[in-house]
């Protein structure tokens, strides 16, 4: 958002950068792959359509072409009163002398959003401003929370003690604090208050949803656990102004875009996603839920929960999720994914595609040939297998974790178990992948404009249980 004169000079000088730029890009040829070059050329034409609705709205404000601004909650108010502002032309200086604080003190408030500013401040901002708040305010009764009891009436609708207890009650104590942030988190969950629930008036809410479940999942759980993790991918897709890409289809295309470097590896995976415009969260939950892909207001959302410690295992479902964001047809929609050993997995359609995609683009499109030689060199012994793709890696200077993480999703597909030897064979000395992508989102994510039921929600699902 531009909130001075000075700003929007800087926008308009940004934008005038940007459009020599993409002009540059049309006109000279580029030895760069033409899916690269056309993401690039994306790029341009989102950042310039940003620059230029953001110089729009600041002109209009400023023409007096704005009479009333709508917010959705008290969150928003900050962003309206500067908003309120340049429409009442004022300069942050002007507005100071109003209120009678240096010209330092608003610019410092309005950078933070006003959050470290008081209520009377913000009133006395409004005051100034002669800007009148109206709407509509939901109250609910305030109750004495009963811990066990709403734990209880949350587990009848699916909810894991556990999940409960350690993700969705907040971490305090304080039984004034806790009641409003049991209900701030409980609004993000179901729509609705914790008296709701303990009243049982709630029912889990429909989510545009398909599960593909492990044998043993509790479909009831599960699709709690589902819900839970929507509420995440809707606080994330709030922490990124990235414009989401238009993911490739073609493996070879996606592996440029995740590894400009041509080193495959999870970290740098992640990173990419989020500078795609897709946010990766990492869970460690002990539920029968291996992963989702999701798209939330138009951008893809990637949910990982692997129980193994390979980065290579990691990478291989992100990448499958990122099948199921590029195949899947415009509109929002939801996917639980089961693990990789499951029978969707090995016979499901989608399921083999997506896997067979992943496999593919890890491997630069080499795993069909690789893994063959091991399977020569061993004689389709599995007692030598081991040994081969030892050999096999070694002699092709290719990541012996990743090769044997190949032959395993290979001989699943014809039924045979192999995990346990993969798993072996995995480097011993490298960092949590779950820690990777979960400090992937520390770094990258934007929290400012979340509520605070949205930022401890978030903050929560990220913490180890001994953080």
């Amino acid at each position: 958002m531009i909130s001075t004169e000075h700003q929007n000079r800087i926008s308009n000088e940004r934008l005038r950068k940007f459009q020599e730029a993409l002009d540059a890009e049309l006109r000279a040829p580029s030895d760069d792959h033409p899916f690269i070059t056309k993401a690039r050329i994306r790029s341009l034409r989102d950042q310039i359509a940003q620059l230029q609705e953001e110089i729009k709205e600041y002109r209009s404000l400023k023409d007096g072409g704005v009479k009333e601004l709508f917010i959705e909650a008290v969150s928003d108010l900050p962003i309206a009163l500067i908003k309120a502002r340049v429409g009442r032309g004022l300069s942050q200086a002007a507005l100071a002398d109003l209120i009678g604080v240096k010209a330092q003190q608003i610019q410092r408030w309005e950078s933070e959003l006003y959050q470290k500013a008081s209520f009377d401040v913000l009133m006395g901002v409004a005051a100034a401003l002669n800007v009148q708040v109206s709407g509509r305010v939901r109250i609910y009764k305030r109750i004495s929370v009963d811990i066990e009891k709403l734990t209880s009436a949350l587990g009848e609708l699916g909810m894991s003690p556990q999940i409960v207890r350690t993700k969705i009650l907040p971490r305090t104590t304080s039984p004034d604090i806790q009641d409003d942030e049991i209900d701030g988190r409980l609004l993000l969950l179901l729509g609705a208050a914790s008296s709701d629930v303990l009243a049982r008036n709630v029912a889990l809410p429909n989510l545009p949803m398909r599960f593909k479940l492990p044998g043993g999942a509790q479909q009831q759980r599960t699709r709690a656990y589902a819900t839970y993790v929507m509420a995440l991918c809707r606080v994330a897709e709030k922490c990124i102004d990235v414009s989401p890409a238009v993911l490739p289809k073609k493996s070879s295309d996606l592996y440029s875009l995740l590894f400009p470097d041509e080193n495959p590896n999870f970290k740098t995976a992640v990173e990419s996603c989020w500078r795609l415009g897709i946010p990766v969260i990492a869970l460690n939950d002990s539920v029968a839920f291996h992963g989702a892909c999701c798209r939330v207001n138009g951008r893809n959302i990637v949910v990982l929960k692997q129980n193994s410690s390979s980065s290579w295992r990691w990478l291989i479902d992100l990448i499958h999720e990122l099948y199921h964001a590029a195949h899947e047809p415009p509109g929002d929609f939801t996917l639980i994914e089961e693990d990789e050993t499951s029978a969707e997995r090995r016979e499901g359609l989608e399921e083999r595609r997506a896997q067979r995609f992943a496999v593919l683009t890890v491997s630069k499109g080499q795993a069909d040939a690789l893994t063959e030689e091991v399977a020569v060199r061993a004689e389709n012994s599995m007692d030598r297998m081991k040994s081969a793709a030892i050999e096999i890696a070694k002699e092709r200077a290719f990541p012996v974790g990743l090769l044997a993480n190949l032959l395993a999703f290979r001989l699943a597909q014809s039924g045979m178990d192999w995990w346990g030897a993969a798993q072996n064979l995995q480097p011993t000395n490298e960092e949590s992948p779950w820690k990777v992508a979960r400090d992937a989102f520390a770094r990258l994510a934007n929290l400012k404009f979340l509520s605070r039921a949205e930022h401890d929600l978030i903050i929560q699902a990220l913490e180890t249980p001994d953080e």
